[in-house]
């Protein structure tokens, strides 16, 4: 068989072009992009929430008026707000393990969950709260739980909400909000 001039260019070309689609798809399967990983330095992490307000920090009413938290308070209606931008794409979970080997899970209920609605419960499972401050996992777990912190503020990132106007609840045990808040601030 005997082939052209013709025919030879349209074969050649033809490789060319199925070498140049293997090409992109190689390129395009080498070179994409990984999804956006929890911050882990824990000197980030305290500047991402350095202006979160946590339930304790809530404005309490005066004796005169009977105490507890003051529901008028300019804090308490902006978290109202802003919770309810967070309604439509809430449940949120995430899970990931760390470069120490802690999986984490990051859940955020449903703000109808919550017995109000002024507050964001955020469960971060995975990192051992009560851990004894002298024990050498002490800062493992602590850089687990604000790896975990880090994915919530990536969360409000992409929801387009200021996480300072929003009173956080981390947790819903004593033990829990204690550590979170002294992990926190350390």
């Amino acid at each position: 068989m005997k082939l052209n001039n013709r025919t030879v260019i349209i074969l050649v070309s033809a490789l060319v072009v199925v070498l140049l689609l293997i090409l992109g798809v190689l390129y395009l399967l080498t070179n994409r992009e990984s999804p956006a990983q929890p911050e882990t330095n824990p000197e980030i992490i305290k500047k991402e929430v350095d202006k979160v307000i946590e339930i304790t920090e809530v404005p309490r009413a005066s004796e005169a008026k009977g105490g507890g938290i003051d529901t008028n308070s300019p804090e308490v209606k902006i978290s109202i707000q802003s919770l309810e931008k967070l309604q439509t794409v809430l449940p949120f979970y995430k899970t990931f393990t760390t470069d120490d080997g802690i999986e984490v899970e990051v859940s955020i209920p449903p703000t109808s969950t919550v017995s109000n609605d002024w507050t964001l419960l955020v469960h971060i499972f995975g990192p051992d709260y009560q851990i004894p401050e002298d024990s050498s996992d002490y800062e493992i777990n602590k850089k687990a739980f604000l790896a975990g912190v880090s994915e919530v503020m990536l969360f409000f990132k992409e929801q387009d909400i200021n996480p300072s106007e929003i009173i956080i609840q981390w947790g819903d045990r004593a033990i829990i909000g204690d550590r979170s808040a002294q992990w926190l601030t350390e």
